[in-house]
């Protein structure tokens, strides 16, 4: 198992899918480091949950030894959850160095992109040190950036003020509190802009068909942008790979989006150089100009490199600020390219290889 967030094959990068996320990938930050909840920290996991606090922060029933070794293999094979035990060091995994756990829950099976993230600092010395707050971005963070999430929610305790504060640090809304013994959700106090706001967010979504952009030229930059977002992305911790993809290479993805009718450009063959070679592609005039557009709006990083061949090469990364306007994107024009980049059976992105 390695410390990996993306796995490469050729030129372009494939994201891995949801089932291998849980074994195959260790997460590392400048604190902690996330690994995948295993059978041998199921001893040291138990006895965390003998404490009446950490039961009642969350909301767990006390388990034997024997089912909670039984529910770690089943919560391991389950999709819809990830379970990452938080070591409180970046280059060891002693039971001595771990300090909680992080998961994420998808409940919604027609909902993917939205998704329960829920933290436990069990080891009262690693509290308030920054631990659960470097694990939640972490996760957040690769969730966002790897399994195409774009809203979390989480269930905290009420008298659980450090979980509360938080999340709140990230702009996390409040919506309901819910009576345990009566089991029914009752509004919190001087939350009703909240729930506001949430409910205009939403209804923004279900416009978004209309609203998203009705000139078909910034429809097409849209679609190129958010294509990109797809293969590329900049560091965001010290710790992150930058993730670039080859000009070739994104050409070839813009005529598999055109014949798709993901995108509305022209193409015609023409010749480009590659290792020292003539070859003929089915190349858009048009989405190359979209493409220095996107960079003149720093929409797009750019990169000159040299190929094994000393010939040079550009590659393009989506920037921040491209990243910021991919988030206000509506489904209008995300649907067609994600449906176009990722393969019906394997739910995952399409790749070149050179």
């Amino acid at each position: 198992m390695a410390l990996i967030r993306i796995t490469y094959q050729g030129g372009i990068a494939r994201a891995p899918s949801r089932s291998n996320m849980r074994l195959d990938v260790k997460i590392q930050g400048d604190l902690v480091r996330l690994v995948p909840y295993a059978a041998h920290h199921v001893h040291k996991y138990h006895n965390w949950m003998k404490d009446p606090f950490l039961l009642e922060m969350t909301a767990s029933e006390p388990l034997s030894l024997e089912e909670e070794q039984q529910m770690q293999v089943t919560w391991r094979e389950d999709p819809t959850k990830a379970t990452f035990i938080v070591f409180a060091t970046t280059d060891t995994e002693t039971e001595d160095e771990m300090a909680g756990d992080v998961n994420l829950f998808f409940n919604d099976d027609e909902d993917t992109a939205n998704c329960e993230i829920d933290i436990m600092v069990a080891e009262a010395r690693y509290r308030g040190k920054g631990v659960g707050r470097e694990a939640v971005l972490l996760m957040m963070s690769y969730a966002v950036t790897h399994l195409h999430v774009h809203r979390f929610y989480c269930k905290i305790n009420e008298t659980n003020e450090p979980s509360l504060g938080l999340f709140r640090k990230y702009d996390f809304l409040l919506l309901d509190f819910r009576d345990k013994a009566a089991g029914a959700p009752t509004e919190a106090p001087d939350e009703e802009a909240a729930k506001a706001e949430l409910a205009a967010v939403e209804a923004q979504d279900e416009d978004d068909d209309d609203e998203s952009d009705t000139n078909e030229e910034d429809t097409n930059q849209n679609r190129l942008l958010y294509l990109i977002s797809l293969y590329t992305k900049p560091a965001i911790l010290s710790t992150d790979k930058e993730e670039w993809i080859r000009k070739p290479a994104l050409l070839v993805l813009l005529y598999e989006a055109i014949v798709s009718q993901a995108v509305d450009y022209d193409y015609a063959p023409a010749s480009e150089l590659i290792e020292n070679k003539r070859k003929y592609f089915n190349i858009s005039q048009e989405g190359k100009s979209d493409l220095d557009f996107l960079r003149e709006e720093e929409l797009l990083n750019g990169l000159k490199l040299a190929s094994k061949s000393y010939q040079p090469v550009t590659c393009y990364q989506i920037s921040e600020k491209g990243q910021e306007l991919v988030a206000k994107l509506g489904k209008a024009d995300k649907s067609p390219i994600h449906d176009m980049s990722y393969d019906i059976l394997t739910k995952e992105c399409w790749f070149e290889i050179w």
